[in-house]
């Protein structure tokens, strides 16, 4: 796909995320963190947000898609099925968007100085680190 139908699909105002979807997010780098970094891995996590905004973009119109079918009127054992199974689709694009988040998560932790890595740690979650750039 071209740059140009891509970055038309990508916008939020034509292909806004579902009102019952609050993760279904890119998330951001925390700017102090972002500043700490070499220009090396801000490159390299440019390049990974862009690869989780195309999963983030592909489960927010398969959502769309499956609330659409799932609200129509004739709803038979078959769409039952079809719905059944982009489900199991949305729950593997899901994980791919956490491993995703995981692999920057660490690509970022060897770039800081030992006394910022607790802000990497398993248990800070993902959510935690977000912040507008």
């Amino acid at each position: 796909m071209d740059e140009s139908p891509y970055n038309e699909m990508t916008k939020d105002e034509l292909n806004p995320r579902p009102g019952n979807c609050d993760g279904l997010v890119i998330v951001k780098t925390n700017q102090l963190i972002w500043d700490l970094i070499s220009p090396f891995a801000q490159t390299c996590d440019k390049k990974m947000q862009n690869i989780e905004r195309s999963v983030v973009k592909t489960t927010v119109l398969l959502s769309k898609t499956v609330n659409k079918v799932a609200n129509t009127d004739n709803v038979t054992n078959e769409f039952s099925e079809v719905i059944d199974e982009c489900n199991d689709d949305l729950a593997l694009l899901g994980h791919t968007n956490r491993q995703i988040n995981l692999a920057r998560r660490d690509l970022i932790k060897y770039e800081l100085n030992n006394k910022y890595t607790h802000m990497c740690a398993q248990l800070t979650t993902l959510y935690q680190l977000s912040l507008q750039r």
